[in-house]
Formats: C-alpha cells, structure tokens, sequence
C-alpha cells in the first residue's frame, strides 16, 4: 500500500472526495487537464517520482494550478 493510497482512503473517510472531484471538474480544472502532458501524467500515475514532481511544477506554476491548490488547502482545512 502506497503513500498515496493511504491519503485517498482517508479523504474518503472524511468525506473530502466529493469537493475533489467538483474542483477536477471546474473551468480551472478543465483548463488546467488540457495543459497537461499526458504521457508525463501517465509515468507518474505509474509512481515515477520524478515525473510526478516535474508534473506538479508545470501544474503549481499556472494560474489555474494555483488556483485549484489554494482551493485544495481550503479544502483539506474543513
């Protein structure tokens, strides 16, 4: 089990999925899918660590991205 398995069932636990995936489907998060390299995103769903870090880099530096990550902190807060 995997550090990120770990964080996503305790999301649930706490019933945050839900606000997850209405930011996933908002105009920013649309937008920001558009932007992303896909074979970059599928390496790092495979769990290659320095696609993921090079993935939310290019994520964190849009205005889009920053957007969502303040609205994930918000999130993660309640």
């Amino acid at each position: 089990m995997g550090k990120l398995d770990e964080l996503q069932r305790q999301l649930e636990r706490q019933g945050k999925t839900g606000g997850l995936a209405a930011l996933a489907e908002s105009e920013d998060g649309k937008r920001l899918e558009k932007r992303l390299d896909s074979a970059l995103l599928a390496r790092a769903q495979q769990g290659d660590g320095a696609a993921l870090r090079q993935l939310l880099s290019q994520v964190l530096a849009s205005g889009e991205g920053q957007r969502l990550a303040s609205q994930v902190q918000k999130l993660m807060e309640k």
